[in-house]
């Protein structure tokens, strides 16, 4: 059985701070994992768009309720990607996305979900601020 089987009924994956997680390696861990209420991924500055805006909809859309991709290396195709989650189990109330390269066009999209707006309690986008860390690519 491969580890992403194994962790497929975890709520709470924080991978904070691991910076040799893949693009790979987090879309096989979230494509098997259907209970997840919880995905900490800040400073696993490796992890991109390519990696992540195919797979994070559809985890969203099971009902992710936290989502930290503060200082990776995500850009604005991934927030589209959450911004575009509609539907009765979308339940996320914590976006962060501190010290990520996005555009306002992306943060429109969010402000223009009204699913997710009405769930969204906390939406994070400081800037990199003392943090050594910089997902700017």
């Amino acid at each position: 059985m491969s580890v992403s089987e194994q962790l497929r009924n975890v709520e709470h994956l924080d991978l904070s701070d691991c910076h040799r997680i893949s693009d790979t390696s987090i879309a096989a861990v979230l494509q098997n994992n259907t209970a997840l209420k919880q995905l900490l991924l800040e400073g696993c500055f490796q992890l991109t768009d390519h990696g992540l805006a195919t797979s994070i909809g559809d985890v969203v859309e099971r009902g992710l309720q936290v989502l930290n991709l503060s200082h990776t290396g995500i850009s604005d195709a991934t927030v589209f990607r959450v911004a575009s989650c509609a539907g009765p189990r979308v339940k996320l109330q914590q976006l962060m996305l501190d010290g990520c390269a996005i555009s306002h066009h992306a943060l429109e999209s969010v402000a223009g979900n009204g699913t997710l707006t009405r769930q969204l309690r906390r939406l994070g986008l400081g800037a990199s601020g003392s943090s050594p860390r910089r997902c700017w690519a």
